[in-house]
């Protein structure tokens, strides 16, 4: 599938995908809001018939009729009646009534005296067990009336609501659950791609950078191995040189592959010595300018006059040294001018390594630490390389128990800052 196939796919899955979220949410909400009107009249039936017991009339023809009652919050009704009640009749409706109409949770109860303009008597009623003793009113509100009237209060009312939602719940949490799943699997392809992607990139690059050193010593050999052809000392020399050297070169791209394997398996075992900092340096340095032919001048060493000592893995930690070298030379501009820094402290060292290159955006700098990352259009040596180097470097610095980080601006260079503990 072509990339932007799959680009429109998964915009319009995503947007399928919110819209059902959205919809089940909606209807959610829709559903709640009905439930609590539903259950609000429910509520209201109960207390009009309870108010018509306690007023000795008889029931209304609208038996919705609310006249009298007042709804002063979702949990709270106020009933307005003509006459003092009495405590255990008032209760003994309530209960008879709201289990009339299946209201079965808690509920509380108090009694307004219209004279000393107060509630008067309060007891919370447990339905799933004996009521407790009539309680201080506490939290129920009075509002002003020349009546008499009692209030009922529900402190669980939110679940009367969710009982009747249950099954609209279970559904939408089995349509959350399918589009995490959805989405897991969308995640899945997608990795699928990628690392597919990755692969073959890292097959390419890897067939271009062992196709040169081959064809090189092919080359050489068959022109050693032609007959009739005048060899001479020199002649052998120099064959033979072009030969170790190409072999050399594909040595040290198999050690590569080879150490990134080791560590992404954990299998690293670092082999610590005490390593003497600017005389290491000083030797990576040199083999950095010989191995890419690299002017002395262009390259500069600022150390500390006074000894460092690091306890690190001296091969590896040359490795990821020579590493960061040599990408600074890979992308300098014509002129190259790189500086790699000393700075102690009393715990750390930091060794800084700055060129003056084409430097990298914010965008890439995030990412140039993954295995097989390569940045797409980074001068004239873009396709080269296999994209391991900077995640084995840091690979290496975690091992060390350290941290590598980089600063870069396109058009003016690079820094590469590696903090070691002493």
């Amino acid at each position: 599938m072509k990339r932007t196939s799959l680009r429109g796919l998964m915009v319009l899955a995503t947007g399928l995908v919110i819209g059902i979220l959205l919809t089940q949410v909606l209807f959610l909400k829709k559903a709640a809001d009905f439930e609590e009107r539903l259950t609000d009249q429910t509520i209201k039936t109960a207390l009009i018939r309870v108010r018509r017991l306690v007023m000795n009339t008889a029931l209304p023809q609208n038996a919705g009729d609310s006249t009298g009652i007042r709804q002063l919050s979702p949990p709270y009704f106020v009933v307005n009646i003509d006459r003092q009640v009495d405590e255990a009749f008032l209760k003994q409706q309530l209960e008879q009534e709201l289990y009339r109409v299946q209201i079965t949770d808690d509920f509380q109860f108090a009694i307004f005296d219209k004279v000393n303009q107060k509630l008067v008597f309060g007891e919370y009623v447990a339905r799933d067990k004996p009521a407790r003793k009539a309680l201080p009113v506490k939290g129920l509100p009075t509002y002003a009336s020349n009546d008499y009237y009692f209030c009922v209060y529900f402190p669980f009312k939110n679940h009367i609501i969710l009982r009747e939602l249950n099954v609209w719940i279970l559904f939408s949490l089995l349509v959350g659950l399918a589009v995490i799943v959805f989405g897991y699997a969308i995640f899945i392809i997608l990795r699928q791609r990628q690392l597919a992607e990755i692969q073959t990139d890292f097959i390419n690059s890897m067939t271009h950078e062992f196709q040169t050193p081959i064809a090189t010593i092919s080359i050489s050999a068959e022109a050693l191995k032609t007959k009739g052809m005048v060899v001479s000392p020199e002649r052998i020399d120099h064959y033979a040189s072009i030969i170790h050297q190409e072999s050399k070169r594909l040595a040290n791209q198999v050690e590569t592959i080879l150490q990134v394997a080791r560590t992404d398996q954990q299998h690293l075992h670092l082999i610590r010595q005490s390593v003497h900092l600017q005389d290491c340096l000083l030797a990576i340095m040199q083999k950095v300018q010989l191995n890419t032919k690299t002017d002395p001048a262009a390259l500069t060493l600022r150390v500390p006059t006074e000894p460092i000592y690091l306890s690190v893995d001296p091969i590896h930690f040359s490795n990821a040294i020579y590493n960061v070298l040599d990408n600074a030379i890979k992308y300098s501009t014509e002129i190259i001018d790189v500086v790699m820094t000393v700075q102690p402290d009393e715990s750390w060292v930091i060794i800084a390594i700055t060129d003056k290159g084409v430097g990298i955006s914010k965008k890439n700098a995030k990412r140039i630490f993954k295995k097989f990352y390569r940045i797409p259009t980074q001068g004239p040596d873009a396709r080269t390389g296999f994209g391991i180097g900077l995640h084995y470097v840091q690979q290496i610095v975690k091992a060390h128990n350290g941290s590598i980080f980089v600063e870069s601006k396109l058009g003016e260079g690079t820094t590469f800052s590696i903090r070691i503990p002493k």
